[in-house]
C-alpha cells in the first residue's frame, strides 16, 4: 500500500470516529474561538507564575491533589476570567471536574 492510499485510509477512519463522537454527544467538539482564548490567557498567566515562584511548580510531584489525594498533575482553573485562581489536580480529576467557565458563557 503506497503512502497516498494509507494516508486516505486514516484520515477515513478519524472523520468516522469524529461522526461516531458528536452522534453520542452533540455538543462534542463545539467550542467557541472565544473560550480558546481564554483558556490559553489563563494557562500562560500560570505558566509565568510558576516560573516567578507565585505557584510552585508541579514537576516535583510534592503537590497533592486537592480531590483525591494522589500527585497533582496540572492547575485547574474553574473561572478562566480568573487566571490566578487555580487548584492543583491530578489528571483524572481534572477531567471529571469538566471544562471551565469562560467569560463569554
Amino acid at each position: 500500500m503506497d503512502s497516498n492510499a494509507l494516508f486516505l485510509k486514516r484520515s477515513d477512519a478519524a472523520k468516522r470516529a469524529v461522526e461516531t463522537r458528536r452522534l453520542r454527544n452533540p455538543d462534542w467538539g463545539i467550542r467557541s474561538a472565544g473560550h480558546k482564548y481564554w483558556q490559553r490567557m489563563a494557562v500562560n498567566y500560570v505558566r509565568a507564575a510558576v516560573a516567578i515562584g507565585l505557584l510552585p511548580s508541579l514537576s516535583a510531584g510534592d503537590i497533592a491533589c486537592v480531590d483525591c489525594g494522589r500527585n497533582a498533575y496540572c492547575y485547574d482553573h474553574r473561572d478562566y476570567s480568573m487566571p490566578l485562581v487555580v487548584v492543583p489536580v491530578c489528571g483524572s480529576c481534572n477531567s471529571k471536574r469538566g471544562p471551565a467557565k469562560c467569560p463569554t458563557d
